[in-house]
């Protein structure tokens, strides 16, 4: 349905200009379409700020190969990752990051989708994102409940250890929350306590035992 309303000629009539990074470079693209998606460029362009009036805004901070990409999603729909690498961890989760600022959901939505679509040929997610990741997210953010399921579900501990890669206080409590959440929602137990003698734990001197 989406892609039937996009294909009407009322979408591609006026343009604004987007100059993005220090070079300012200058992007040249149709208002009503840049509108559609995102919230953030509907206000700009179609509420009662100079950008409306002037058709142009300006984001000297952004990078423009985030911006590329952007560029090409509000045309394509595609996500055209580094060197055409649409898997790319790092970059799925910086356009995520770039659709949370700009609030173009449909763009955050499907970056997870690829994300969990990379895990599962994969199987395998950079537990040291997670940190990173929370950094840059607010509490309850889609992107971190996703990160942490996934760190939840598939983290060996005998490879990783969270004290080496500054995971902070939120983070474990987070990902102890999701493991016992994966546990009861799989109906998996703990096992028994193994049977140990009661010296086991107590404290003794050297070739000392009660």
């Amino acid at each position: 349905m989406l892609r039937l309303i996009l294909r009407h000629s009322e979408h591609f009539q006026g343009t604004v200009t987007v100059i993005v990074g220090r070079e300012k470079k200058a992007y040249i693209l149709h208002k009503d379409l840049l509108c559609f998606y995102s919230d953030y460029f509907r206000a700009a362009f179609k509420g009662y700020f100079k950008e409306a009036a002037e058709s142009k805004i300006e984001f000297f901070d952004e990078e423009t190969d985030l911006f590329d990409a952007y560029q090409v999603w509000l045309y394509t729909r595609e996500l055209p990752g580094p060197s055409g690498d649409r898997e790319n961890l790092h970059f799925l989760v910086d356009m995520w990051y770039f659709g949370d600022q700009y609030q173009t959901p449909l763009l955050q939505n499907q970056a997870i989708d690829k994300i969990f679509a990379r895990l599962a040929k994969s199987n395998y997610f950079d537990p040291d994102m997670v940190p990173v990741i929370y950094a840059a997210t607010m509490a309850g953010s889609p992107l971190r409940k996703a990160v942490i399921e996934i760190v939840a579900c598939t983290i060996d501990f005998e490879k990783w250890s969270p004290s080496t890669t500054g995971w902070t206080i939120e983070c474990l409590s987070d990902l102890v929350l999701a493991m016992n959440q994966a546990r009861l929602s799989t109906d998996v137990t703990f096992p028994d306590l193994p049977k140990r003698d009661k010296c086991f734990f107590h404290v003794h001197g050297k070739n000392e035992h009660c």
